[in-house]
């Protein structure tokens, strides 16, 4: 008795460590690649700035230069209304009219000619007072000079001035001395202006460069009128809603397309297998990457960059800034599960075949409508001095067949839609190894796990190699000192990415799957051993590169040990958890509330939350039309309107999207011969649907 008492203690304070303290974490892909610049003083900006700004002396000379301009006509004229309006504003506005010097008459007509222009030029006030400028915080690391979007807004709908809202980037270099070394540490100023519409970003970005030589790009906002693309996918879509609706309201006829009929089966908590705690920790892990996704997408709108700089020294929140092994941890979840409940249909290989069929069918739809939905519409949803991603949907535009092909992960990180893409495309490139693994282990098992054992350590070593030789960053997270983006892109597209050097936790998911079938003798004392090594394990992967981070000097070594363990080390500890719940022994007593049936209908869209969750917080934060100030209560509130509204949306595309998709293929197909298509009972969101069909 008093064993048990010490051992539920112990498993107490393990839980405690590795469940509650699981970090918010985050998996950007891209973030690292967009980080703002550290702060700096604010007597950084004067002596560079101001020498060498290039701008004529008078309203009237801008006039006369604005008229000149090598740009399109429209754009010349636009540029021209603003200069030549204000220099007449200024004119008239000192003009006087004395009826001492000239008759009434003369007067009168003075008056009201001054009248006049001052009405019809006074637009341009509003248009100065738009003008980006120095806001307060910016040695906090408030780069946004913004200016005022709305009044840009007002001029634009009261036809005083067909503008546009447009941002320069200025760079900003040291002023003592830019003039000798080559910089690569600038400032990094986003100046707020309301451009003439007809001006091309190009443009704008020449105009700024003839001021200051530090001017290097401008971004404008999307225009208003739709293209053509875009009107086709929207009329589509709304065509598609419609369709499901009329479907909802003949439901006995088109129960395929029924919302209610779907909407049931998404929302179920019906259960066929008994492997229910591995959904709870696929929604705890989802939910706790989403939550920390806010923290790296947060940092280019928000106004106290200083905030998350200054994060890296606390070891209360490296739990925040080391976070990316928890994606492993889920794709060895996902392929235990998958295993467990697939393993007994593979007798021949036209099941494999069949449960590929079910896999793309089941994922492919909302994937593919999400990539569109980004690509066509989602510049659409909002606007704002904020709300600027021509690079997003640049990128979704170039390298959507690669997402839809799920091969972008073989490519540059650069040439991905999504953050997530690069998950969806490992999963589905672990799934296809999978079955032929399975089903060769049924009749080769000793051969099988000689080839899954000997793959885990390669891939172990290969990683250990690229470490030691490359030197890279042994993760994706914020230091001390700071990391060029160039490590972390070399980072991301050699191992961070590529399945060969995920492959551990995948093949960790295999290997576990074994342990639930086979069920072997494990002595007492290996599992009274197994918390104090799962604390262990736990504790080296979460705050191993604490020093590394606050800016101490760590041996190439233990950097590189780190990088190619640490993620099969969490891997284990999680599928170790599964494991030890399934057995109820020690610590799996604990983990009882990971079955709870709430967590059944929202594990089925877990990649989909994922998937989304990045536009879903972009959309947050973007869409406000001032920096946000972050705090630990800002973060959390928005990361839970980010969960909510990702799960919301999940469960939308499901009963929209997937659902009907796969009813009515399997509706088609349900008079063809019984070995036409195979269906797996069970719950698991990226495998199978949700009743229990059995195999045809």
């Amino acid at each position: 008795m008093k064993l048990c008492s010490h051992l539920s203690l112990l498993s107490l304070l393990l839980l405690t460590l590795i469940i509650s303290i699981i970090p918010i974490c985050q998996s950007c892909l891209l973030c690292y690649f967009r980080l703002p610049t550290r702060p700096k003083s604010i007597d950084y900006l004067w002596p560079t700035v101001l020498d060498d700004i290039n701008f004529p002396e008078t309203a009237a000379e801008m006039c006369e230069v604005t008229q000149r301009l090598p740009f399109t006509t429209n754009c010349r004229n636009g540029l021209a209304k603003i200069f030549c309006s204000l220099s007449n504003f200024l004119d008239y506005n000192w003009q006087e009219c004395n009826l001492e010097s000239v008759g009434y008459e003369e007067c009168m007509d003075c008056a009201r000619n001054k009248t006049n222009i001052i009405r019809q030029t006074s637009w341009v006030i509003t248009w100065l007072d738009s003008l980006g400028k120095m806001p307060p915080a910016v040695s906090e690391g408030n780069y946004y000079w913004l200016g005022d979007y709305e009044q840009c807004s007002v001029l634009r709908q009261t036809n005083a001035f067909d503008g546009r809202y447009c941002r320069i980037l200025l760079e900003i270099p040291d002023a003592e001395t830019y003039r000798y070394c080559p910089q690569s540490n600038t400032l990094n100023i986003h100046l707020g202006l309301c451009a003439p519409s007809m001006c091309t970003p190009q443009e704008i970005t020449q105009l700024a460069q003839m001021v200051t030589p530090y001017a290097t790009s401008a971004e404008c906002e999307t225009p208003l009128d739709w293209p053509l693309s875009s009107r086709v996918f929207l009329i589509a879509f709304v065509f598609w809603l419609c369709l499901l609706f009329t479907g909802t309201l003949i439901d006995a006829i088109a129960q395929c397309l029924s919302i209610p009929r779907n909407g049931n089966i998404a929302l179920s908590t019906k259960r066929s297998h008994n492997y229910h705690s591995i959904q709870g920790l696929e929604v705890i892990t989802v939910s706790v990457i989403v939550t920390a996704n806010c923290f790296i997408y947060i940092l280019p709108y928000i106004e106290n960059v200083l905030f998350s700089y200054e994060s890296v020294y606390s070891w209360q929140l490296h739990p925040l800034n080391n976070f990316t092994y928890h994606i492993d941890g889920l794709i060895a979840v996902d392929t235990l599960l998958t295993s467990l409940l697939v393993r007994h249909m593979l007798e021949t290989t036209n099941d494999i075949k069949k449960l590929y069929f079910n896999r793309l069918l089941h994922v492919l739809p909302v994937f593919a409508f999400t990539i569109l939905f980004m690509t066509f519409l989602y510049e659409r949803l909002s606007s704002g001095p904020i709300w600027m991603h021509n690079d997003l949907i640049r990128r979704c535009k170039d390298s959507w067949w690669k997402n839809i092909l799920f091969i972008n992960n073989f490519f540059s990180s650069h040439q991905t839609c999504l953050d997530g893409g690069y998950l969806y495309s490992l999963t589905m490139q672990f799934f296809l190894l999978l079955l032929p693994m399975l089903y060769i282990s049924k009749r080769y098992y000793t051969a099988m796990l000689a080839v899954a054992v000997s793959s885990f350590f390669a891939s172990i070593i290969y990683t250990f190699y690229e470490m030691s030789t490359m030197k890279m960053s042994p993760t994706l997270l914020l230091t001390a000192n700071p990391i060029p983006p160039e490590i972390y892109n070399a980072y991301t597209d050699l191992l961070y990415t590529k399945p060969w050097a995920r492959a551990p936790a995948f093949l960790i998911g295999f290997l576990f799957s074994f342990l639930f079938t086979d069920q072997p003798s494990i002595s007492n004392s290996l599992l009274w051993l197994a918390p104090f090594l799962l604390l262990f394990f736990g504790i080296f992967v979460i705050f191993g590169l604490y020093p590394y981070a606050i800016g101490n000097l760590i041996s190439q070594i233990f950097l590189s040990t780190y990088s190619a363990l640490h993620r099969p080390l969490w891997a284990f500890v999680i599928c170790s958890m599964v494991y030890l719940r399934y057995r109820n022994r020690n610590i799996g007593k604990l983990l009882k509330f990971l079955e709870w049936r709430i967590f059944s209908p929202f594990a089925k869209n877990i990649f989909v939350v994922f998937l989304i969750s990045e536009p879903v917080s972009l959309y947050l934060f973007s869409s406000l039309h001032r920096p946000l100030h972050a705090t630990v209560w800002s973060l959390l509130n928005i990361a839970t309107g980010t969960i909510i509204l990702s799960n919301f949306v999940a469960f939308l595309l499901d009963i929209l999207i997937s659902m009907p998709i796969q009813n009515i293929v399997f509706e088609l197909l349900k008079d063809e011969n019984s070995d036409t298509s195979i269906y797996t009972g069970g719950i698991h969101s990226s495998l199978i649907s949700d009743i229990e069909k059995g195999i045809k």
